[in-house]
Parts: C-alpha cells; sequence; structure tokens
C-alpha cells in the first residue's frame, strides 16, 4: 500500500510545496527559497509541475514493482507450488519416475528464471535496496528535528517498503532452495533402486541466483540488512 501511496504524495507534495525536495521543481524554479516557499509561481506552473513529477513517480513505481513480483517473487511462488505438489505426490507414493521427470521440469523453470536475474539485474536491484533502505534511516535518525513532517513521513514509508522487500520478498526467495533440499532428501530415501539414489544425488537443489555466484538461503535476508546497518554506522560516524 505504500509503495502505491507514495507516488501521489510525490504529485502532492510537487503542486503543495514545489519548493521542497525531492520534487522536480525545487530544482527548476529558481526563486525557491525554503522549502516552504511556493516560488511566487501560480497554480498552472505548479500543476504542470505536479504532472512532470507523476509522470517520473509513476514509471518508477511500475518498474520496482515489476522487478520484484513479477520476475522474482512470481516465478519463485510457481517453482514453491511445483516443490509442494512433489512432496504431497511422495507421501503417496507416486512412481519415482514421474517424479524425476517432474524435477526436471522444476530445473528447467530454475535455470530460465536464473537467466533473468543474471548479472547486473539482481545485484543492481539488490543494491538499489539496500542503499535506499540506508538513506531513508539516515535522514529520519539525523533530520528529523530539521524537515517538515510530511518530508519524515515520505522516508519513514520509504523506509517501511524497503525493510518489507528485505524481510518479505528477499525470504520468499530462499524458499525454493529450503523446500527442494529436503525434497530430495526424502526422494533418495524413498527410492528404491540404485540408479534412483544415483539420479536424485545428482540433481541440484533449485536456487535463486545473486547473479554473483551466490544465491538466496536463509540468511540472505538478515545478510542485506546487516549491510544497510553497516552503511548507516558509517554515514553516521563521518
Amino acid at each position: 500500500m505504500g509503495a502505491i501511496l507514495m507516488p501521489f504524495m510525490a504529485v502532492i507534495y510537487s503542486l503543495l510545496r514545489p519548493c521542497m525536495p525531492p520534487v522536480l521543481t525545487s530544482v527548476i524554479f529558481p526563486n525557491c527559497k525554503s522549502w516552504d516557499d511556493d516560488a511566487g509561481t501560480s497554480f498552472s506552473a505548479r500543476l504542470f509541475g505536479s504532472i512532470m513529477m507523476g509522470c517520473v513517480a509513476f514509471p518508477l513505481l511500475t518498474t520496482v514493482i515489476f522487478s520484484i513480483a513479477v520476475v522474482m517473487v512470481y516465478p519463485t511462488v510457481v517453482k514453491l507450488v511445483l516443490i509442494q505438489t512433489m512432496m504431497r505426490d511422495l507421501n503417496r507414493q507416486t512412481e519415482n519416475t514421474l517424479l524425476m521427470s517432474t524435477y526436471r521440469i522444476l530445473q528447467i523453470l530454475t535455470d530460465m528464471h536464473n537467466s533473468v536475474l543474471r548479472q547486473p539485474i539482481t545485484a543492481t536491484l539488490v543494491g538499489a535496496i539496500t542503499i535506499c533502505q540506508t538513506f531513508a534511516l539516515y535522514i529520519l535518525i539525523t533530520a528529523t528535528s530539521i524537515v517538515p513532517g510530511v518530508v519524515v513521513f515520505f522516508f519513514f514509508m520509504i523506509a517501511l517498503e524497503m525493510f518489507i522487500i528485505i524481510m518479505g520478498a528477499f525470504k520468499i526467495l530462499a524458499n525454493p532452495f529450503l523446500r527442494s533440499v529436503e525434497l530430495l532428501y526424502y526422494m533418495e530415501r524413498k527410492s528404491g533402486s540404485k540408479w534412483g539414489k544415483r539420479f536424485v544425488r545428482s540433481c541440484p537443489p533449485s536456487k535463486v541466483t545473486l547473479g554473483d555466484g551466490k544465491f538466496f538461503d536463509r540468511a540472505t535476508s538478515l545478510v542485506i540488512w546487516r549491510t544497510s546497518v553497516d552503511y548507516l554506522i558509517t554515514f553516521l560516524l563521518t
């Protein structure tokens, strides 16, 4: 919800407070003396600035939502559904040959997903989210008594959304690896033939790549959050 509200907030700010960063008109209007100033502009000029801000904010929002929800999370959910189906079939004593062929489908889906998330897409996205989280927290800690309340609320929404992405969406990306490791363990135990056990050992777990040879696992969300906090501490000490 916050991600949807932020572009509308930016449009309203540019209409009511044209000199308030990060509104684009704050660097366009030359007569801005303070954040509360209207630069002596007419309503039509502020309306034009708010339309410009909307043309920037809404495509940016669409890009972020598409990158997180469609490119990263949705294929992961599909893989989780496939793994859950295989676990249910395994409990029903389904033939191993059918499960093995289904797991090959999972591998193909994983390879296709990782081919989209190769360098530098995932690394850039994770880095951008980490930096946004760091700067939003920095503003909230150091400038709360200086900047207007609306700006504090804006950065609070950014920090909250970045926290949800790190601890929510990135946590979901680790689930295919955890679930597939468990699935392969039970498949090997219930495989009667040596050929079946050998086949299961040759199957790698389903991993969502980070683009640099690493992948999302149980601790990835905490590592990204710790990195953001480390950057924040560095900025506070400088």
